[in-house]
């Protein structure tokens, strides 16, 4: 028979331990940060360098989605990508995938998604003053080399239990307070946040209706259009000044 004394010795440790892992837990749910200067809804100045893409789909425009640029907070995102329009990589470049709740997908000459070309063969640092809400535009990365291939975020409702999901997981991804407002506020794709993709740039306001128009086309089983959906032309000029919004 199990020493009384003993029994309530084990007794304290468990329940010690008990607490220690329920403290440890709630640590993860309520790591608080400080909050950062967000930069992704920033309006461009008159002047600006700006990017402008022109789409089609079934041999009839889409119209032009216009591209703020964040270049000194990431300077080799924004050199790689003004590299490839300024070299008309990205002329006739179709979407690949197209994810309606999530992202759209473009960038590579061949079609298939599978590669693409750099422009600088530096490393891309990403920023913490970008997040992938709704209407960033990013590379994916490798070891913070980037090449042509950029996902541009279609957005989803995010509630405050999705980031208490994030701070439970093993990743520990903890966002400051105005950050998950911004989120919950807009929409995005937070998931995306694991320092693997790179915002570069911001799709304006009101041509985010252009990319909806993509996510409403017919796709195939893979998420292809079924019919491409093309950028006809890439180029980068001066923003005009016209107010947003």
């Amino acid at each position: 028979m199990l020493n009384p004394m003993i029994f309530k010795s084990i007794l304290c440790i468990g329940c010690a331990s008990s607490l220690v892992l329920s403290l440890c837990a709630c640590s993860k749910k309520y790591v608080k940060l400080d909050d950062v200067e967000l930069l992704n809804f920033q309006e461009p100045a008159s002047g600006e360098e700006i990017a402008v893409f022109k789409l089609e789909h079934m041999n009839e425009s889409l119209g032009e989605v216009r591209i703020k640029l964040f270049e000194d907070a990431v300077p080799q995102a924004v050199e790689n990508f003004k590299r490839l329009v300024e070299t008309d990589y990205y002329d006739g470049c179709v979407f690949f995938h197209v994810s309606p709740e999530e992202y759209v997908m473009s960038g590579d000459a061949s079609g298939l998604g599978t590669g693409g070309t750099a422009a600088v063969e530096t490393p891309c640092l990403p920023s913490n003053q970008l997040y992938n809400f709704t209407g960033a535009i990013g590379f994916t990365s490798q070891n913070n080399y980037c090449d042509s291939r950029f996902y541009i975020v279609t957005g989803s409702t995010v509630t405050a239990d999705d980031f208490v999901s994030y701070a439970m997981q093993d990743t520990q991804k903890y966002f400051p307070q105005n950050v998950k407002s911004v989120y919950m506020d807009v929409g995005g794709q937070p998931g995306l946040d694991n320092g693997s993709n790179m915002v570069f740039g911001q799709i304006f306001e009101q041509d985010m209706e252009i990319i909806n128009k993509i996510c409403s086309v017919e796709l195939t089983n893979d998420y292809r259009p079924e019919k491409a959906v093309i950028i006809t032309s890439a180029e980068i000029v001066e923003y005009d000044g016209e107010q947003l919004g």
